[in-house]
């Protein structure tokens, strides 16, 4: 979780510097997908429920926070395949169908 905190800092400080710098969106926005990926596996190899429901909110909360991110990276660059990719993701993690039924529609173009 430094390690996390540092990266996130350091890409705040491009971001409040440069608002429309696609690599400090989508960096800040794969920071937060991957850290919440990884507390919501964390969360299926634990025994204690108090511990699995804490890691899974964590992770949900990690992911949610990385979509105001990766929208605004698919904004200043909306042909980036990955950032697609990690928005429908997210979007079905948290069952947002009107948004995924927009990246399938956009796909298909």
């Amino acid at each position: 979780m430094d390690n996390f905190n540092q990266q996130l800092e350091e890409r705040r400080l491009q971001l409040n510097k440069t608002p429309e710098d696609f690599s400090a969106n989508y960096g800040i926005g794969n920071l937060y997908y991957e850290e919440g990926d990884e507390l919501l596996n964390k969360s299926e190899n634990t025994n204690s429920e108090s511990e699995q429901q804490k890691l899974e909110q964590d992770g949900k909360n990690m992911l949610q926070e990385s979509i105001h991110y990766f929208e605004k990276a698919n904004v200043i660059d909306p042909e980036n395949k990955e950032v697609v990719r990690k928005l429908k993701s997210v979007y079905s993690q948290f069952s947002m169908n009107e948004k995924i039924k927009g990246i399938n529609e956009r796909i298909k173009e």
